[in-house]
């Protein structure tokens, strides 16, 4: 230990280690100030610097989730409050360390590192931090530039002004700096330009892409970023969702006489300076001219993990043998969580939820992978399980049995993911392979080095998210059944299972409208013209009548429900016409097995 608040300062430290503790104070006193907040963890929490961190590879300076680490070089008053600004952002927003969300993580450090540098008046002897009113890259001002006094760097790192000054792009659609790839976890260091440069051009005005900006100052835009931070961002957040924040925040601020900023142990007091609706306007320009809600999908060629594919036959949907909603809840299906460590696990389970991602209507069943858990102390490592009723497949050898089901998946790649297991006429439980997709497969397989701990680990499953994003897309697999061997006759049950690794997440696999069919069966009218059966009325309230158009004779008719299962039996004394009541059945869809003499058929009939 060298220091500790009490001690002597600045005692033996050196300059490093001089700015660590200063700069951690102004960080601490810049926050509580401003916004009420105290520490990181709004609960006073000490705030612990380690200099020349053997853990990290120097030069450089990181947050680790309990205490922030800088070697020699490193330690400016810029870098210092920009690896504090990610132990806030830890606290509040979360935002995920991968692609736009992590660019909003690292473009919050800068923003809080370069307010805190230029307000607090520390080290800038010599330095001209005039407002800059070009887009040159040395104006002589340096105003807005990233760790310009990181010996360790030599130079200024980022440039908040003109991002392309460093290679960074100053807006989504700028082709030439925007960061497509996968390293530096999809360009989070690079694309955070993109909102640098809108708090930069808020704070001190200009003209960018067509849309000028009158400035609005430090003050106002420090309480509509950390409003945006504490209230709107989440985990996922990306630039769409951040102008979304930022229009909101500026409505809840408005009006309101907002706190000074200050650094120093005194609170500025109130600063008199309030949100206007002119203030509104610039704000939305600034969202225009940085374009945050266009997407970089077709410059970066990004791909969704489920592909759109061709429609299923109408009888897929129309007249299947199994179909699976989820509108009326969980029905014949069985949900259960099989953690790995009980006594940290966090209990979750499927569950039938509506307010889908992109706005999808109606409700799906849920799997989450939870943004929870150390992988030490908190092991969140387990399954979710969905298990399936027995599914019957009818006396039908035509055509061949497909299941097919819409999803959406969201996961931690190559460590979260969930896949699908059968059981065939009740023997054991198999994996599904990939061979027996015809459309939308697994993606890809989960980790399965000692490193991964998800009980799934090495399977192959749904794993991810949509390129360069942290969401997904709603997309169908369909499934070719003869491919695992279900022929006519066969009884089959499914495991939709969601496994997860010891910590983290991003949101989880969603599930919706599962169908099993075959292509081969006709729909319910073109059925009843072809095989000289009549049901009617359909749909039925209680009594239908079936007629044998064939005049045969017709013995008995078994009723099953979509799963397969029979129902009841009814014996008609062969005649060519009968009246069943089906009053006494639940609402919902019905398979009428009719058999004459000399044939069976099977007619679908609604009890509504």
């Amino acid at each position: 230990l060298k220091w500790k608040e009490g001690d002597a300062f600045p005692g033996t430290l050196s300059i490093w280690q001089q700015n660590e503790v200063t700069t951690s104070e102004h960080v601490y006193n810049f926050f509580k100030n401003a916004f009420g907040y105290v520490s990181y963890d709004a609960a006073d929490h000490s705030m612990i610097t380690v200099n020349n961190d053997p853990t990290i590879s120097c030069p450089n300076a990181r947050w680790n989730g309990t205490y922030a680490g800088y070697c020699d070089g490193t330690a400016t008053d810029d870098v210092i409050a920009h690896e504090w600004g990610h132990a806030y952002t830890e606290y509040t927003s979360g935002l995920i360390y991968q692609y736009q969300s992590g660019a909003l993580n690292e473009s919050y450090s800068d923003v809080w590192g370069e307010t805190i540098d230029i307000i607090n008046n520390y080290q800038d002897e010599g330095e001209n931090l005039n407002v800059r009113t070009t887009t040159a890259c040395n104006p002589g001002s340096v105003r807005w530039k990233m760790g310009e006094d990181a010996t360790a760097f030599g130079g200024a790192i980022r440039d908040m002004w003109n991002p392309n000054c460093n290679g960074d792009p100053g807006r989504v659609l700028d082709t030439a700096n925007y960061f497509c790839g996968t390293t530096d976890s999809g360009g989070v260091h690079s694309n955070s330009g993109v909102t640098n440069h809108l708090y930069a051009l808020m704070v001190d005005g200009g003209t960018y892409n067509g849309y000028t900006m009158t400035g609005i100052g430090f003050v106002k835009a420090a309480h509509l970023w950390w409003k945006a931070q504490t209230t709107y961002l989440t985990a996922t957040s990306d630039f769409a969702n951040f102008a979304d924040a930022l229009e909101a925040s500026a409505n809840d601020l408005m009006g309101i006489n907002l706190p000074g900023l200050s650094t120093s142990g005194t609170a500025a007091g109130l600063s008199g300076q309030m949100f206007t609706t002119a203030d509104l306007q610039n704000i939305k320009n600034g969202i225009l001219a940085m374009q945050l809600r266009s997407s970089p999908a077709t410059q970066c060629n990004y791909v969704p993990i489920l592909k759109a594919g061709p429609d299923l036959c109408a009888t897929a949907t129309a007249n299947p043998l199994f179909k699976e909603t989820w509108e009326n809840g969980l029905g014949g299906w069985t949900a259960t969580n099989l953690p790995t460590n009980a006594s940290s696990w966090e209990v979750r389970n499927w569950v039938v939820k509506d307010n889908l991602p992109k706005e999808r209507p109606g409700k799906a069943i849920f799997a989450a992978d939870p943004i929870n858990g150390n992988c030490t102390t908190s092991l969140q490592n387990g399954i979710l399980r969905l298990e399936s009723p027995q599914i019957t497949i009818p006396a039908f050898s035509a055509g061949k049995y497909e299941m097919a089901f819409t999803h959406y998946v969201a996961t931690e790649a190559s460590w979260d993911g969930g896949n699908i297991k059968y059981s065939l006429n009740g023997g054991s439980w198999t994996l599904l392979p990939v061979t027996a997709f015809t459309q939308n497969g697994y993606n890809s397989a989960l980790d399965g080095t000692a490193s991964n701990d998800n009980p799934l680990k090495g399977q192959r499953a749904f794993t991810g998210t949509d390129g360069g994003s942290l969401g997904g897309s709603w997309g169908q697999s369909v499934i070719d059944l003869s491919k695992i061997g279900v022929v006519s006759g066969s009884n089959i049950k499914f495991r939709f299972e969601m496994g997860t690794d010891g910590c983290n997440g991003i949101d989880g696999w969603y599930l919706d409208e599962i169908y099993v069919y075959n292509c081969a069966t006709l729909a319910v009218s073109d059925t009843q013209k072809q095989n000289g059966i009549q049901v009617f009325p359909n749909p039925t309230s209680g009594l239908v009548t079936i007629l044998n158009n064939k005049n045969t004779s017709l013995k008995n008719v078994e009723v099953y429900n979509v799963a397969g299962q029979l129902i009841q039996k009814f014996n008609v004394n062969n005649v060519n016409k009968a009246s069943l009541d089906m009053s006494q059945l639940l609402n919902g869809t019905y398979i009428l097995k009719v058999n004459s003499e000399t044939e069976s058929n099977s007619v679908k009939v609604i009890k509504k």
